[in-house]
């Protein structure tokens, strides 16, 4: 297990988040590699064309040439990689691809991004639990351009957007957590070690489900959203979601519990468009539609979970009743 300053990574997925991963740890000095899936071979063959938004100004472009890429388990037999980073979404992790993978990368640290615990449980079936570090996606990253979108070049690529400050928090076994605070460190990348970031990510995503599929409830326009009484039930059902998450990861309830109310953060929803330099309504629509299975299955986790721990989940489930019987219209 390698903590020098060229490890060898394998990245699952060379979409929006896994390509942005990438180029952060080959600009570092790491070894990068890709595992794919073959129909994308072609369009990944002799790079990536990235344009990074800044807060203010043009995108810059930039070329992302320097990865290996791994189309089969087959493949990568004989190959030995450091690091093996899950940049796919949640339900991806159920499919059949996992086992085989983690069969053919030896000892390699496994560092999943993904935010349940479910997803956790997971892997930690198939790999050792003191193998594996939890991480955190803290940018915005997507298929451009977006509709109605003008790049400085033409053509298709990836957009991204890293905040200033950015911070990936990391939890795991120290002498795991080393090797990949260091190669994103040489990245560019702050980090932070914290106990655990399972409760983090189920803070995070408590909040953030029930407003997203409230949005895709008010067709992904925020005024709309802001205006209808789908925001009240949307904040109704993350109380409940937070309270679900808070006591499954053992973590205290967080101080904003009781802003969120429709007078509290109406405000917010209104400003939020401003302060992104891409028109943040066309990315929700484009990404969580893209990813919509999965929101859709982390708000039955909760409330499935919710109902093993006896609570309320009244706005819950009916704000994803509401959801299916939306998507069944369509």
């Amino acid at each position: 297990m390698s903590t020098s300053l060229s490890p060898r990574i394998l990245l699952v997925g060379a979409g929006a988040v896994g390509a942005i991963y990438g180029m952060v740890l080959a600009r570092g000095g790491a070894k990068v590699a890709f595992r794919i899936r073959p129909k994308y071979r072609a369009e990944l063959t002799g790079g990536m064309t990235l344009f990074r938004h800044t807060l203010f100004g043009a995108p810059k472009v930039e070329r992302f040439t320097d990865y290996e890429l791994f189309d089969s388990d087959e493949a990568l037999s004989g190959r030995t990689f450091d690091q093996v980073w899950l940049c796919t979404s949640s339900t991806a992790l159920s499919a059949d691809w996992l086992k085989p993978l983690a069969k053919v990368t030896g000892d390699a640290t496994f560092v999943l991004l993904q935010p349940g615990p479910e997803d956790f449980e997971r892997l930690a079936a198939l790999v050792a639990r003191e193998r594996i570090v939890r991480g955190y996606i803290p940018f915005i990253s997507y298929q451009a351009p977006l509709e109605g979108q003008r790049l400085p070049e033409p053509g298709l690529g990836l957009a991204y957007l890293l905040p200033p400050g950015m911070t990936v928090p990391l939890s795991g076994p120290e002498t795991r957590l080393a090797g990949v605070a260091e190669a994103l460190e040489a990245g560019g990348v702050r980090t932070s070690e914290v106990a655990d970031v399972g409760p983090l990510l189920a803070t995070g995503a408590a909040v953030l489900m029930p407003l997203i599929a409230a949005l895709e409830l008010s067709d992904w326009s925020m005024k709309t959203l802001r205006r209808s009484k789908t925001f009240a039930l949307a904040l109704g059902a993350a109380r409940e979601s937070l309270d679900i998450a808070t006591a499954q990861a053992g973590a205290a309830r967080p101080l904003f519990l009781p802003f969120l109310r429709p007078a509290c953060l109406a405000p917010l929803v209104a400003l939020a468009p401003m302060a992104f330099p891409f028109d943040l309504e066309v990315y929700l629509r484009y990404h969580f539609t893209k990813v919509g299975d999965q929101t859709l299955a982390m708000l039955n986790q909760v409330q499935t979970e919710g109902l093993r721990q006896g609570k309320s989940t009244g706005e819950l489930e009916t704000l994803i009743d509401a959801l299916v019987v939306s998507r069944n219209r369509v």
